[in-house]
């Protein structure tokens, strides 16, 4: 059984993938007012996408920290574009990498290093980040402290097939 323990952003990317710019033109605000607030759910937007379909947005590198079985593969956050390293006690071992999952050929944990993301966001994540973007400032100062209190219902979301079921 693989066995995930830890996880680390190595190398983030230099800008979020839908600007400022085109989340007030999507949301038509046309002043500045919450330019820092927007700018802000562009990014908790982007980081909650990619934790709900396991896919990054744009290039970065990622290590993880995995305890594995003999025989097992582990998939490694999507898509991935190179592999940097991979380490079982401080020394380099042979694995075999099968488009996003990998197999190693000692059972143990192992340190794997990894760069992924696209170059070019596809269109579906960025019609799904406009949308949880207008959601979450639509939604602002909700007090969920309050029983009477209700949200107004999630976006349904293009990308919702992308993400990865555990059986």
């Amino acid at each position: 059984m693989n066995l995930l323990i830890a996880k680390e952003i190595q190398q983030d990317l230099t800008s979020e993938p839908l600007s400022l710019a085109e989340a007030k033109a999507a949301m038509k605000v046309n002043f500045t007012d919450d330019d820092a607030f927007i700018g802000d759910l562009c990014t908790t937007s982007r980081l909650w996408l990619e934790n709900y379909t396991g896919v990054a947005l744009r290039p970065k590198t990622v290590k993880v920290v995995v305890e594995m079985a003999a025989d097992e593969w582990y998939e490694l956050p999507r898509p991935v574009t190179g592999v940097v390293s991979v380490t079982h006690n401080h020394n380099c071992v042979d694995y075999t990498l099968y488009g996003d999952m990998i197999h190693v050929h000692y059972p143990g944990i192992h340190e794997i290093v990894v760069q992924c993301g696209y170059a070019t966001v596809p269109e579906d994540y960025m019609t799904d980040l406009k949308r949880i973007v207008a959601w979450s400032y639509q939604n602002r100062g909700i007090d969920l402290s309050n029983e009477a209190a209700t949200l107004t219902d999630f976006p349904e979301l293009m990308t919702q097939y992308h993400k990865k079921l555990v059986i």
